[in-house]
C-alpha cells in the first residue's frame, strides 16, 4: 500500500497474520498461504533526480534522510538494497537504462519481518513508472522477481496471499484492533528459518484443504469475525525461531498476558506483534513493554 505525492512515495510495513508454507518448488521457492495486512508505519521515499542515459546500464544513489532506522541504508551498498533491484528489473524490460537519485526516511526497521525493502521496491517501481509515463500495471508481471512481498506492497488493506506471494485475493474488511510491534534487533536468516521447516515437493495441505480454509477466512471478514478468524491462524516459522530464540517467545507470552485478543511472529522473524481491541490495555501493555525490549511501536491497520 502506498500514498503518493508529486515526487514521493509513502510505503507501508506489512504484518503476516497468517503463514504457512506448504511445499517447494523445482526452481527452489516455496509455496506459501499467507494473511498479509498494511499497518501505518512507513518509510517516505522520494525521487529527487531522473534522467534518461544513452548508455545500456543504469546509476541509481540512495540518500538517507531522518527516520528511525536511517543506518539501515547506510550501512547496506547500494548494488543490494531492493530499491537498486526493482529499478534494475524496470530497466531492463522496459530496454531503457536511466539515473535516478532517491532520497529516503527510513522508518521500517530491516530484516524485522515487516516487509520494509519489498516496500520500498514497490513505491520505486510506482515513482519511476511515474518518470518515464509507464503504467504501474506494466510492472505486475515480474515484481514477484524482486521479492516476495513486492506484489502485494503494491495492494492496499489486507489480503491473502498464495503461490509465492503473488496471487492476491483482496479481503473485504480492514482488522479494527490497535497493532503493538515488539522487536529485541535479533537477525532470523529467512534461507536458515526455511531450511529448519524441511518442505518437500507434497504440499502440506491438499488444494481441497487450502479451498476450505480460504473460505473460511473470507467469511470471517465478511462476518467481521475476529475471534474466529483467529483461530485459524497460525505462523509455520515460530516454532524453530522461538526453540533457537527464547525471548522472541517470551515476547508473544506477554503481548497475551497483557490482554492483546491475538499475537504472532510476523513473517520469519523476529517482530512479534499483539492485536489489541482496547485502546487502554493496548496502551498500558507498551509501557510495559518498553521497561525491557528495544522496540515497541504502536500502530493501526490502514
Amino acid at each position: 500500500m502506498y500514498a503518493k505525492s508529486e515526487n514521493a512515495v509513502s510505503a507501508y510495513a506489512k504484518v503476516n497474520l497468517n503463514l504457512e508454507v506448504l511445499n517447494l518448488k523445482t526452481d527452489g521457492y516455496h509455496n506459501i498461504f499467507s494473511v498479509m495486512a498494511h499497518i501505518n508505519l512507513s518509510d517516505l521515499l522520494k525521487l529527487d533526480k531522473f534522467i534518461i542515459r544513452e548508455f545500456s546500464d543504469i546509476k541509481i544513489a540512495i540518500k538517507p534522510i531522518k527516520g528511525t532506522f536511517s543506518n539501515v541504508i547506510e550501512e547496506l551498498p547500494v548494488e543490494k538494497n531492493l530499491i537498486f533491484k526493482a529499478a534494475q528489473k524496470l530497466s531492463a524490460k522496459s530496454n531503457k537504462a536511466f539515473e535516478a537519485q532517491f532520497s529516503i526516511c527510513k522508518n521500517i526497521p530491516a530484516g524485522a519481518g515487516l516487509g520494509g525493502g519489498s516496500a520500498n521496491a514497490a513505491a520505486t517501481l510506482i515513482l519511476l513508472c511515474k518518470a518515464m509515463d509507464i503504467p504501474i500495471s506494466y510492472v505486475k508481471d515480474f515484481v514477484d522477481g524482486i521479492g516476495a512481498d513486492v506484489p502485494f506492497a503494491l495492494c492496499e488493506g489486507t489480503a491473502i496471499c498464495e503461490g509465492i506471494g503473488e496471487k492476491i485475493t483482496q479481503l473485504p474488511a480492514i482488522l479494527p484492533h490497535f497493532v503493538l510491534l515488539v522487536n529485541n534487533g535479533y537477525h532470523i536468516d529467512t534461507q536458515w528459518a526455511y531450511k529448519q521447516l524441511n518442505r518437500s515437493s507434497k504440499p502440506k495441505f491438499d488444494e481441497s484443504e487450502i479451498a476450505q480454509k480460504k473460505e473460511k477466512i473470507q467469511r470471517a471478514f465478511n462476518d467481521k469475525n475476529w475471534n474466529d478468524f483467529f483461530d485459524l491462524c497460525t505462523n509455520d516459522f515460530e516454532k524453530d525461531v522461538f526453540c533457537k530464540y527464547p525471548d522472541i517467545a517470551f515476547v508473544k507470552e506477554k503481548l497475551i498476558e497483557y490482554g492483546a485478543n491475538f499475537s504472532i511472529m510476523t513473517g520469519s522473524g523476529s517482530t512479534v506483534i499483539g492485536l489489541f481491541s482496547d485502546e487502554d490495555k493496548a496502551n498500558i501493555a507498551v509501557e510495559k513493554m518498553r521497561n525491557t525490549n528495544k522496540w515497541v511501536y504502536l500502530t493501526k491497520f490502514v
